[in-house]
Order: structure tokens, then sequence, then C-alpha cells
């Protein structure tokens, strides 16, 4: 639900609903009237479902979605407002002096706007990317040993634990990256630095070598001992892996 500053008996609400998205009231929310039901204003309501009015025009709002997603008319019409900026937008501050300065956070990260979100810039010099786990190799070969993890929605990544150079670890310049998704498990292999396994979102696997530079999945999946077919019908435990 958001207000318009600039009209406030003017109350705007994104709904999860079979009949409609986007819905407005010009009474406080006394009635209600169905504005639009263009899905891409929230397209999954269990993990976005904001939306913000600006301050000095009541018909112009951001709707937060997969892609963020902007109207001058109230909602009647909406386009793609993110152009060049990661995807998944949670969080959006219009500043209410200077409506043209806007900050939106998604899972890439942080983004500034000077222009009313025409153009966007990435802030990199915030340290909050998500990590859902880190692991490091075998500290005594080689060294420095790595450090690896997954980052929520921006793959897996692994760096060296020191640098020779002045200043040491300092940015994405230290940092290689090896698999894509939503980066989750990632760790060396104890004998061999070299090769390095990972799991992304929907439980797929892989093992990426580096001196090849070459990535494989590495998934497990059953199979029909005597068909050779996958998901044979057989209960779990009398199928067969790979």
């Amino acid at each position: 639900v958001a207000f318009a500053p600039s009209q406030p008996r003017t109350v705007y609400a994104v709904l999860q609903a079979k009949g409609g998205v986007l819905w407005v009231s010009h009474d406080l929310g006394s009635r209600w009237s169905l504005v639009s039901d263009n899905d891409n204003g929230d397209v999954r309501p269990f993990y976005f479902t904001q939306l913000a009015v600006m301050p000095n025009n009541p018909r112009r709002l951001f709707l937060l979605s997969m892609k963020l997603m902007e109207s001058k008319d109230g909602g009647k019409h909406m386009f793609y407002a993110d152009r060049g900026v990661h995807v998944d937008h949670h969080a959006i501050w219009i500043d209410p002096r200077n409506p043209n300065r806007i900050i939106q956070g998604n899972d890439g990260g942080v983004y500034l706007s000077l222009d009313g979100g025409k153009h966007w810039r990435y802030l990199d010099n915030l340290p909050i990317e998500q990590f859902y786990q880190v692991a490091t190799s075998p500290s005594d070969r080689p060294w420095p040993y790595l450090v690896c993890g997954g980052l929520q929605d921006n793959d897996a990544w692994c760096g060296a634990s020191s640098d020779y150079r002045r200043g040491g670890v300092t940015g994405k310049q230290d940092w290689f990256e090896f698999s894509g998704g939503d980066g989750q498990y990632a760790v060396a292999a104890p004998s061999d630095s070299s090769i390095i396994y990972s799991t992304t979102d929907d439980g797929y696997a892989t093992v990426y070598n580096r001196a090849t530079e070459r990535r494989r999945g590495i998934n497990p999946y059953v199979r029909d001992e005597l068909a050779g077919l996958l998901l044979s019908g057989k209960p779990p435990y009398a199928q067969k892996y790979r």
C-alpha cells in the first residue's frame, strides 16, 4: 500500500488476487477500483509486492517486482524502468525534497538515480552481498589459500585469502566467478584447490577446473537398471544412481 504524498486521499494497493494486480482509492480506502491486471507489476507476490508514488505527482508510480516497473498515468500503462539494473527489486526511497533522487535495492545491491529513474548507478562501495556459505581450501597448499562462497542471486565466487599488493584484497579484481544463479555451497577439493565444487538453486551441482576453465554438471540422477530411463516409476530405494 502507498499513499500519494501530493494528494493524500489517493491510495494505491498491489494485491495477489485473481481479479487484478493494482487498485486505487481516492477516498482513503473507503472505495476501491481496479487499475491494472498487468502481472509484470507483481510477478512473485510472496517475494515482491512493493510500490511507491512520486512525492510531486500522484499519477507517477514505481512497482517493485522482478523488473522495476514505472507508470506515468496512475498505473494504467507500465514500462520497464530498470535498464542496466539487476533484477528482483525489494526496496525504494524517493527523496521528498528532490524526487529526481531515487535509491532502490534489489538482489544485486543498491542503485542510485539522480534523474528520476532514467539512469541508474550501481553503488559498488557497500559490502552488503549475502553469502549463503563460505569455505576455504587447505591453507598449506597453495598459499594464499582460496576463500569460496555462493552469493544470493549473484553466482559463486572464489578469491585469494591475501594479496601482495599494498592494501591487500580490495575488490572484484581479486575474485573469480565460476558458477551462475543463486550461488550456494562452494568448496575447493582438499587434494587440489584448482578443482572447485558448487551448488546452485534447484539443486544443481557442478565442478569447475581452474586449469582448463571448464565446468560440468555432476548431479546424481536415478536410472532404470534395465531400460536406462530416468524416473522409471520404481520407489526411490530401488533406484540406481549414476
